[in-house]
């Protein structure tokens, strides 16, 4: 069961020097713009039409989910194909075949998915493959206290800022069953982020509507992945 969850990749055009918490400020707007927490942040105050990034730990759930509870609304969704959505693994284990130590290597990778390894290894980066470590890390552990804060200011308009709590627990359970559901695709796939580069220019540019540029990367992924 693959655990990693993907969602969409952004690209912006414009670039755009930012002074954001907790981000690198060496890093120019359209680098900060892949970070879910910095989309986060621009999305809550109406910067952003849409958040499309990486869902790769548990702790950025809560930016996500701070942001909707500023705007108003919101929805969170896998990265659009067949049924349920997909996911991209950050990382993959395999033994080869013809290698002299194939069963030291199993052991290997037996112990690596262990629930109490899992645990620790991802408590705060990444999302663990196995069921009961992926309980443990989406279980709140700071109750009342803030995952996070963010902020941005402009010369020419209002900034924005953003204060992070953890998701209540029916959120969290939530994207538990979406990522179990989801099919795994192969990480690293050069043809379905350019599909997605595609689209979301688009959509920035205004050519295309939110929905439409979903609607057009679903069948495109859809057909790519028949081929």
């Amino acid at each position: 069961m693959e655990q990693q969850d993907t969602l969409k990749l952004i690209r912006m055009n414009e670039v755009e020097a930012v002074d954001i918490s907790q981000v690198n400020e060496s890093r120019n707007y359209a680098q900060d713009a892949r970070d879910i927490r910095v989309q986060a942040l621009y999305w809550s105050g109406g910067g952003f039409p849409v958040i499309c990034g990486q869902l790769s730990m548990a702790e950025n759930a809560a930016h996500i989910y701070s942001a909707m509870d500023v705007r108003g609304g919101g929805e969170l969704k896998p990265f659009p194909f067949g049924a349920n959505g997909c996911i991209v693994p950050g990382g993959m284990l395999g033994v080869n075949a013809a290698g002299r130590q194939t069963e030291a290597a199993l052991d290997f990778i037996r112990f690596a998915l262990r629930a109490e390894v899992q645990e620790n290894t991802f408590d705060r980066n990444g999302m663990p493959v196995n069921a009961l470590a992926l309980e443990v890390v989406t279980t709140n552990n700071m109750p009342g206290e803030m995952v996070g804060y963010m902020s941005i200011g402009f010369d020419d308009r209002p900034g924005y800022e953003l204060e992070s709590h953890w998701p209540e627990a029916a959120h969290m359970n939530a994207i538990i069953d979406m990522i179990k559901s989801a099919t795994p695709i192969p990480p690293q796939e050069v043809t379905v982020r350019q599909m997605v580069f595609e689209e979301i220019d688009g959509m920035l540019s205004g050519d295309k509507t939110v929905d439409e540029a979903v609607n057009a990367l679903s069948q495109k992924v859809e057909r790519y992945m028949q081929e």
